[in-house]
């Protein structure tokens, strides 16, 4: 059996992306049921058999076997509470499995080809992760489009362009230090963040805060990277991954309240 069978995943920072658009979506919907229970159970558990199915296929044979016991596991648990979460909210549910089918492939791609690191697979799964929120505030995706989601719906457009960011910001100071297209474009996305974010300010579907946060994600990808350049050594990942706590926190708050 593995050694880490119950261990959970040491990426720290995908606990952010997993949780946060979940939990603003269940506030969004303002009637939490058993249904979402199992959704959140479901979610969680496809993300563990996704990344324990990361570990089985970067893994060579015969320690292979070592992971296939857990991968069961999780497989099985997903499979279970996604069950329950169709027999608990309709099979209109099965229109968001569509949507999210081929973003789905491409990680899943990407998993296997070893390049879960890249940023197409980072721009697969923080747009499945971002979806999230609208699976759990809204039963189907019919259902969404009825609602009044427009605000919402641009909140969770804005999550996404701050998570995706995140990914490019972590990929230009750690795995692609060095590299002037790295630097280059995670200022231009973040910079057409903060256009995207402002135009929809001016349309009235997003509040001024929003504004704010896009400034300060570019003002933190600009200095964070001027100073890596001044630096012989690399930033450690630690003050790293604290900057980008600081940013999500507010966010957080900013999406359940």
């Amino acid at each position: 059996m593995a050694k880490n069978f119950l261990q959970l995943p040491r990426q720290h920072g995908a606990y952010a992306i997993l949780l946060i658009p979940l939990t603003a979506g269940l506030v969004e919907a303002a009637n939490f049921t058993w249904g979402q229970v199992a959704l959140t159970g479901a979610w969680i558990s496809a993300y563990l058999s996704f990344y324990q199915l990361s570990l089985y296929w970067k893994t060579r044979s015969p320690r292979r076997q070592n992971y296939r016991a857990p991968l069961f596991a999780y497989l099985l648990s997903t499979a279970l509470f996604s069950a329950l979460t169709l027999w608990a909210r309709g099979w209109g549910l099965l229109g968001w499995a569509a949507i999210l089918a081929a973003p789905g492939i491409g990680a899943l791609y990407c998993l296997k080809t070893h390049a879960e690191r890249s940023v197409r697979s980072g721009a697969f799964t923080t747009f499945i992760s971002c979806t999230m929120a609208l699976v759990a505030a809204y039963p189907t995706p019919p259902a969404w489009l009825a609602a009044d989601s427009a605000v919402f719906t641009c909140e969770i457009l804005a999550t996404f362009g701050y998570f995706f960011g995140s990914v490019l910001h972590v990929k230009a100071l750690i795995r692609e230090r060095g590299q002037r297209s790295a630097r280059q474009r995670s200022l231009v996305w973040h910079l057409f963040s903060l256009l995207v974010i402002s135009a929809l300010y001016y349309f009235q579907l997003l509040s001024w805060i929003w504004i704010l946060y896009a400034g300060i994600w570019l003002g933190r990808t600009a200095l964070l990277l001027y100073v890596d350049r001044r630096r012989p050594r690399r930033l450690p990942a630690r003050k790293i991954g604290i900057t980008e706590m600081l940013c999500c926190l507010p966010l957080w708050v900013t999406l359940l309240f």
